[in-house]
């Protein structure tokens, strides 16, 4: 299943549980899927799709931290609780802690 095709049907799902914040969240990637893919008038790759994906979790994080420091608790949990839904299409990031034993020396 292609990351669009995985972002149509949590859609769904949303629509279906009533979630609206995963809801708002995945609606708001598609369309800049979509826009993106009007603006170049092409269909986007997978990494293509990926990078709008970690673009959108960036402006979340960035969004939350204003929020942090403007005294706006409810609004950064929204960004955040959004944040996390994004991440959940990325692929996981590999931690210094695991990344170490191939690290200096030792390879």
């Amino acid at each position: 299943m292609s990351l669009k095709e995985k972002l149509l049907s949590n859609m769904k799902e949303a629509m279906k549980s009533k979630d609206s914040v995963k809801l708002g969240t995945v609606r708001g990637v598609i369309s800049a899927v979509k826009n993106q893919e009007i603006d170049l008038k092409k269909e986007l790759s997978e990494e293509e799709i990926l990078t709008i994906v970690s673009r959108e979790v960036k402006k979340r994080k960035e969004a939350s931290v204003l929020y942090k420091k403007g005294n706006r608790p409810e609004l950064k949990d929204k960004e955040i609780q959004e944040m996390k839904i994004l991440q959940t299409y990325l692929p996981e990031q590999v931690s210094e802690k695991d990344f170490a034993p191939y690290s200096g020396s030792n390879c």
